[in-house]
């Protein structure tokens, strides 16, 4: 038999290892969306203006390397500023969502899923990705970022976008 002590230290012992796995890490919390495998010809055949349900939407892209005094001496990797904008200046629909950029130097690309975005009106997406690579500045890319449909991913292109410098 046992005593009312022991038995309390088992149920405790239990209740215990059942929270348990609340206070580590989830490991089936979803992770970012891996990011799909594109060839550079689909990339680059990538259209510059995206039709979606009779409106018409551009897509505007700002590239920089950072080297400002207290950077490395070759610069912070570089950063990409990636903005879709309806051209009837309608909002855009909710279902929409800038989740992927590619950039091509060359025959060398970069992909990543966007980080964050900032508040924009209605008829722009501004999304931001950083740590990319220290190509540049002084050249210029090619931009492609897939748009979230629904469920489809729709592609467009800013072609010959140049990568700044601030220093």
């Amino acid at each position: 038999m046992t005593s009312p002590k022991s038995g309390r230290l088992v149920l405790l012992t239990i209740g215990a290892l059942c929270f348990l796995p609340a206070c580590s890490d989830d490991v089936s919390a979803p992770s970012e969306p891996a990011i799909p495998t594109m060839t550079l010809a689909q990339l680059r055949s990538a259209p510059e203006m995206l039709d979606l349900a009779r409106q018409d939407y551009s897509l505007e892209a700002y590239l920089w390397r950072d080297f400002i005094p207290i950077a490395p001496s070759d610069g912070h990797p570089l950063v990409a500023v990636a903005r879709l904008a309806s051209l009837d200046q309608e909002p855009i629909p909710g279902d929409v969502e800038l989740v992927y950029l590619w950039v091509i130097n060359g025959n060398r690309v970069w992909s990543t899923a966007f980080s964050d975005g900032v508040e924009t009106p209605d008829n722009v997406i501004e999304r931001y990705a950083y740590n990319g690579p220290k190509w540049g500045p002084g050249i210029s890319v090619d931009v492609v970022v897939g748009v979230q449909v629904g469920r489809a991913l729709r592609l467009v292109r800013a072609p010959a976008q140049p990568i700044h410098r601030t220093d």
